[in-house]
């Protein structure tokens, strides 16, 4: 309403709102980047018609780097909801424009590529690179067995979960929660790995979200001048 009647006050403090959910700060982003379950994300308070309501809003009058992160929440809706759109309780059905439905359905292929080498490495000892600040400890490639099995456990405990819908973005999630559980009490059932091959761990995820965030208009296709933006 605030940009069709040229109401820059109301606009102005509709999108102060609508930055708490699509922020440009990397801290605030990652914090839900890869935790499916997380309650301040966007995916958990915000319906599907809603990021996809944004998405268009922010094509017409947003900022562009609301844009980018309103566009990256709709690669993580299912597919159905991303090809055919949502609806609002009174009936309203939002639907992505073409362009933006392309730049969803590769942007989400290249999260794809780069989620499937991240899951190789962080499973693979052989395949452990220096994390600078942390040096890898002796007892790195049994640190990584525990891990393994502790990741194969969990795909068999769920197998029948498991369906053709499970992607690298998924697994990754569920990857990087179980390093996590290693790192936050480390409750029964899950092996334990040693502080500091966690550590490293945990630091690559960090390493990982960072090349993400500083990536991610190439990635959506969504020019953004003076990106990433400075951390305050």
């Amino acid at each position: 309403m605030g940009h069709k009647y040229d109401m820059d006050h109301i606009l102005e403090a509709a999108m102060c709102r609508l930055r708490v959910f699509f922020t440009n700060r990397f801290g605030t982003w990652r914090a839900y980047e890869a935790e499916r379950a997380c309650p301040d994300s966007p995916s958990q308070v915000l319906t599907p018609a809603e990021i996809i309501e944004a998405a268009n809003l922010f094509r017409v009058c947003g900022p562009r780097e609301m844009a980018l992160i309103a566009l990256h929440l709709c690669t993580k809706l299912d597919m159905p909801t991303l090809l055919h759109g949502a609806a609002h309780p009174d009936g309203r059905v939002e639907t992505l424009a073409a362009d933006d439905l392309e730049r969803c359905l590769v942007g989400r292929e290249r999260l794809e590529a780069r989620s499937a080498e991240f899951n190789h490495v962080m499973l693979d000892a052989k395949d452990a690179e220096y994390m600078p600040g942390y040096a890898l400890p002796r007892c790195r490639p049994q640190c990584f067995e525990k891990l393994n099995s502790a990741w194969k456990r969990l795909r068999t405990a769920h197998e029948h979960k498991y369906d053709l819908r499970r992607t690298a973005i998924s697994r990754r999630c569920e990857l990087v929660a179980l390093v996590r559980l290693s790192d936050d009490g480390r409750p029964a059932g899950v092996p334990i790995m040693c502080s500091p091959c966690v550590r490293v761990l945990l630091a690559r995820v960090l390493a990982f979200q960072r090349e993400l965030w500083d990536a991610l208009p190439d990635i959506m296709d969504v020019q953004v001048p003076n990106w990433p933006p400075e951390e305050l």
